[in-house]
């Protein structure tokens, strides 16, 4: 197995272990949105929301949008993010 493959399986089963990063990309999944908005909607705090986007945001799962905004950001997944949701799930919804 190679390097590239390893880092595949290492972000899939970081994934897989976090009930929070699951919900959150599938969340997004269904187009882009605030921290706000996803704490929520998902009814989690609002510090986890965010220690949760930074580390999807870490692992190039998820991109802000709107990066010159100081609140109301937009976040959504980026292709890679789309590739993880999808290949976790035969069908996110």
């Amino acid at each position: 197995m190679d390097d590239s493959e390893i880092e595949k399986w290492q972000i899939h089963s970081k994934i897989l272990a976090s009930k929070y990063m699951q919900k959150i990309l599938i969340f997004l999944y269904n187009g882009p949105s605030t921290p706000n908005n996803l704490s929520n909607s998902l009814n989690l705090s609002a510090s986890h929301t965010s220690t949760i986007l930074k580390h999807l945001i870490e692992m190039d799962l998820l991109h802000c949008l709107t990066p010159n905004r100081r609140k109301g950001k937009l976040f959504g997944l980026t292709e890679k993010g789309i590739y993880y949701l999808e290949n976790i799930y035969d069908d996110p919804f």
